[in-house]
Parts: C-alpha cells; sequence; structure tokens
C-alpha cells in the first residue's frame, strides 16, 4: 500500500475567476446536477471543453492533410 501512495503524483492547482452570476446559476440547479461542488463542476466543464477542442483539433489538421495532399496531386499534373 505505501509503494502504491508514493507512485501517485501531487497535483498542483491554479486559482481561476469566473462571474458570480455563473456561480449563482449552479447554485439553482446544484441538487439537480449531482455535482459536490462548484469546484467539481468546473474542473468537469473543463475536461469536456478540453476534449471537445482536442477533437476540433484533429479533425481541422486532418483537412489540411487532405487539402495538402490534393494541392500536391494537382502540382503533379501539372
Amino acid at each position: 500500500m505505501l509503494r502504491l501512495l508514493c507512485l501517485v503524483k501531487k497535483l498542483e492547482y491554479v486559482t481561476v475567476g469566473i462571474p458570480k452570476v455563473l456561480k449563482r446559476q449552479f447554485e439553482e440547479f446544484k441538487q439537480f446536477l449531482g455535482y459536490r461542488s462548484f469546484n467539481e463542476f468546473c474542473v468537469e466543464a473543463v475536461r469536456e471543453a478540453l476534449t471537445k477542442a482536442r477533437i476540433e483539433c484533429e479533425m481541422r489538421m486532418e483537412k489540411i492533410k487532405q487539402m495538402r495532399e490534393i494541392w500536391h496531386e494537382a502540382e503533379q499534373e501539372t
């Protein structure tokens, strides 16, 4: 058990300013959302946004790759 604890990396944290109106909106729906805290909700929201951004980035990179292949083919035809 002690060995396992040594392998766990300690997380570092940052502070983020969020408008109070968003916090109040969260509090209104907190009982229905299933989150233990506003912090937990924010962490999940950031994770979801990063996943979406990563997928969009990969899609854009694939489109660029396809465009380069088309241009390369067109250059070789001329």
